[in-house]
Formats: structure tokens, sequence, C-alpha cells
């Protein structure tokens, strides 16, 4: 029994593997494809790949503009760093100049008689105590004495010369004598 089981579940088998496929199926070398599903499938080929292209249009632009604003980094790193050299340069001789504004103001201030010193401002800019010593020079220091020629053994002018007195001008303006001459003779009559 168990036998002819086995002999009709082949039959079955066979009757319907013939009975259930048509003929175009039982050909497995050309698979046929509807018409309609191969240009529903062609046209999505067609627009996947004009995506693509776009989508790498799209990125060589960007990658186009990145390496053009990269460029005018480069540029804009070029000035700044060329801007950076001048203020360099710049702040060297502010130094310098500095320095020497400093001796200048040692100098005034060494000039300056010792009691008005200390009315020169400290907390001023060195360049505004220099203004300082400029403008009020004449308080700071005392005016020096003209040379009148006091004191001086036979009334001699203070180049050597001799002074002459009022007397002695009138006298030489009288003998049509430059005064010069007539102190020459004054001299030699010494």
């Amino acid at each position: 029994m168990d036998d002819e089981k086995k002999d009709v579940g082949k039959q079955d088998k066979q009757e319907a593997g013939s009975a259930g496929t048509p003929a175009e199926a039982k050909n497995t070398d050309s698979p046929m494809i509807p018409k309609e599903r191969f240009d529903e499938i062609n046209n999505q080929r067609k627009e996947l790949e004009a995506k693509l292209l776009q989508i790498e249009a799209d990125q060589k632009s960007r990658i186009e503009k990145q390496l053009e604003e990269q460029g005018k980094f480069k540029e804009l790193n070029e000035n700044l760093r060329a801007e950076l050299a001048e203020t360099k340069l710049k702040a060297e001789k502010a130094g310098e100049l500095e320095g020497t504004l400093e001796k200048l103001l040692a100098a005034q201030l060494e000039a300056l008689p010792e009691q008005t010193r200390q009315l020169v401002p400290e907390k001023l800019s060195i360049q505004d105590r220099l203004d300082y010593i400029a403008t009020n020079r004449d308080l700071l220091v005392k005016p020096a004495a003209p040379n009148t020629g006091a004191g001086v053994k036979g009334a001699k002018h203070p180049d050597g010369g001799v002074k002459l007195s009022n007397e002695q001008l009138q006298m030489a303006a009288k003998m049509k004598i430059p005064p010069d001459e007539y102190a020459k003779y004054v001299k030699e009559s010494q």
C-alpha cells in the first residue's frame, strides 16, 4: 500500500507540472516581459540617470564655488599677512620714536632748574609733557640777565670793543666819523 501511494504521488506531480504551465513557460531561454513593464522600468532608469547627472553637475559647481572661495580666502590671507608685516614695521618704528622722545624729554627736564622740574606733570604722556614744557618754558626757566657789560673795566663792550658814551657818539656824529672807527680811536688812546 505504501508503494501505491508513492506511485500515485509521482503521477500527480507529473500531471500537475505538465497541465499547469503554458508552452511558453517551459522554454526558460528567453523570458518574456510585458511591454508596459519594460517601458516603466526604462523610464525610471532614464529619470534616475538624469537625476544622477544633475546631482553630479550640482556637486561639481559646489566644488568649483568652494575652490573659488578658497582662492579669495588665499588672497585675503595674503593681504592680511602683508598688513601684519606693515604693522610690525610701524610698531618697530613707533618704538624707536618713543625712545627718541624719552631721550628728548630727559634732556628738556635736565635743562630746567631743579626746583621747577617737579612742576611738569608726570601723569601726562611723553608728548604731552614735551608740549607742556614748550608752552610753559617762560614760567619754568628763569630768564638770563642781559649782559650790559657792567663791572667790566674800561667800559669795554662785551665783544671786546669800547662802549661809546652818548657824548662820544654825538662827537663822532659831528665829525662825520662812523661810531666803529671812533671807537677804534678811543681804544687806541686808552
